[in-house]
């Protein structure tokens, strides 16, 4: 839900800081409870800013960054229960980035048991476009 997301944008598109806290107490159902959930964050960028036909998905992970989104996908954030101490995520897109060359990028944030329980259950949203 719209709720649980906030997204904090600073700065200029010269050099941009991006957040989004996601807060997991809004948004868990208690089937997590025992089974724990990954977190997922993508952006998808539109192939006229990387010089490409169609646009390219991209992942991040907590340890490597950005990356070109494969499958399975990476998970920002694995195994969390409900009732752990981590029920506010806050994911920083961008920090001090020039984001000038990805306008009409959007950012999407997911979660799930898997990559592909996340997807058939269609729990992602985008939350932020670049423009």
């Amino acid at each position: 839900p719209a709720a649980a997301v906030e997204v904090a944008a600073a700065g200029t598109l010269g050099s941009a800081t991006v957040t989004v806290q996601l807060d997991l107490s809004r948004v868990l159902a208690a089937a997590f409870a025992q089974s724990g959930y990954n977190v997922y964050v993508a952006a998808r960028v539109p192939g006229r800013q990387i010089g490409r036909a169609d646009a390219v998905f991209f992942v991040k992970t907590a340890a490597s960054g950005w990356q070109l989104l494969s499958l399975p996908i990476a998970a920002y954030l694995q195994n969390a229960a409900e009732s752990s101490a981590n029920q506010r995520v806050v994911i920083e897109v961008v920090r001090d980035t020039n984001i000038s060359a990805l306008i009409g990028t959007e950012i999407y944030v997911g979660y799930g048991t898997s990559d592909t329980e996340m997807l058939q259950a269609q729990r992602y949203r985008g939350v932020y476009i670049i423009n």
